[in-house]
């Protein structure tokens, strides 16, 4: 083979490789410019699910609205007090409890004399289902407030009413010092200032047995000292209590 053929077979190979490169690129061109039109203008990757995304500010839930009265003197102390109540609309309002028919009370306001802070007695989900000021009668020299505080939806309807089971709890005139008068298990039907300084206190007791109707547990009296915070069992009634149960028909 000759010089001039032997260039002719090298520029055919050299050509054949250049088309074959420009192919190539002409194809990966075509290719990105699909894939780029067909994913849109941007990579968004797959889409966000929205279950667990955060409200914008704008759509936070509003606070519940509250009502309350004119504060009110409180016997014996320069302090004044008001009760808070849902307002209206509300599954809670007025409803009935042992004591008939009563506000849907959620906390109690305290204010200084002066103008002083204040302070609310309360600091979590409440019904509180009565308040029991000092008196003009043998409760005119309490030194305390009774309250039937209700914290749990005993009646599992997603409520807190006066259809749920309450506890009695005492504080002093200007709401500090709140405490329970009786430890669980008792549940509280009643309590009433009896002398200076205590009250008398209702309670019933749970049976172990757990198909016993409330309406057959066994009811018990107690003396709560208000000072030292201790309850005491009141012999003398519960003995004629218990006495005159045994007395019912079985």
């Amino acid at each position: 083979m000759t010089r001039p053929s032997l260039d002719r077979a090298a520029k055919a190979v050299w050509l054949a490789i250049g088309v074959l490169v420009l192919a190539g690129l002409v194809v990966g061109t075509v290719a990105s410019v699909v894939s780029y039109a067909t994913s849109g203008s941007g990579d968004a990757g797959p889409a966000a699910s929205t279950s667990g995304a955060k409200p914008a500010s704008g759509d936070a839930a509003p606070l519940r609205a509250a009502r309350f009265d004119a504060p009110r003197a409180i016997p014996g102390t320069a302090w004044r007090m008001t009760e808070v109540r849902r307002a209206g609309g509300d599954a809670e309002e007025d409803a009935y409890s042992s004591r008939g028919r009563v506000q849907s009370v959620v906390n109690v306001i305290f204010l200084p004399p002066g103008g002083g802070t204040g302070r609310l007695l309360l600091d979590r989900p409440a019904f509180v289902d009565d308040v029991g000021l000092p008196g003009a009668g043998p409760d005119s020299a309490q030194a305390w407030i009774i309250y039937h505080v209700t914290f749990r939806d005993t009646n599992g309807d997603g409520l807190l009413t006066g259809s749920d089971s309450s506890t009695v709890y005492v504080s002093g005139l200007d709401g500090s010092n709140l405490r329970r008068v009786l430890p669980p298990p008792y549940v509280v039907r009643a309590a009433t200032p009896l002398a200076p300084g205590r009250i008398l206190v209702l309670a019933l007791v749970p049976s172990a047995d757990p198909d016993l109707p409330q309406e057959r547990w066994p009811e018990r009296a107690f003396v709560y000292d208000v000072a030292t915070g201790r309850a005491e069992p009141y012999a003398a009634l519960d003995s004629l209590s218990a006495r005159a149960a045994s007395l019912l028909p079985k």
